[in-house]
């Protein structure tokens, strides 16, 4: 097992609508997800 585990989530408003498209709060929120995966993949 790793020493350390890091764990990337964007939190959705509504868990009971589903569509084929993402809702502007999680499709503005997935740059800034990449950056902080890109951050700590460069960290290591």
């Amino acid at each position: 097992m790793p020493k350390e585990m890091v764990i990337f989530a964007i939190e959705v408003e509504d868990v009971l609508t589903f569509g084929e498209k993402l809702t502007p709060k999680v499709e503005a929120a997935i740059p800034k997800v990449c950056e902080l995966v890109l951050q700590e993949l460069n960290e290591k």
